[in-house]
């Protein structure tokens, strides 16, 4: 069984980001069979998956969006 776990990404500002890449790292998970959730929100986008799909995005975004677990980290079953 896969491990869920909560995640928050935000625009990486060292980079320039904005929003925009919030938007871009909804459409990338929605696609993604291993994300449960994606919740954008005004200022970060909230998601439920699996260590391995956070992986992937994080290398798809090249560094614009900044992705760390939710404090405090409890995994979903």
């Amino acid at each position: 069984m896969k491990k869920f776990e909560q995640y928050v990404a935000v625009p990486n500002r060292k980079v320039s980001a904005s929003t925009l890449e919030l938007e871009e790292l909804v459409k990338e998970a929605s696609n993604c069979p291993d994300v449960r959730d994606v919740t954008l929100r005004k200022s970060n986008v909230t998601l439920v998956a699996t260590p391995d799909a956070v992986d992937d995005l994080r290398k798809k975004l090249g560094g614009k969006v900044i992705i760390d677990p939710d404090q405090p980290v409890h995994p979903l079953n």
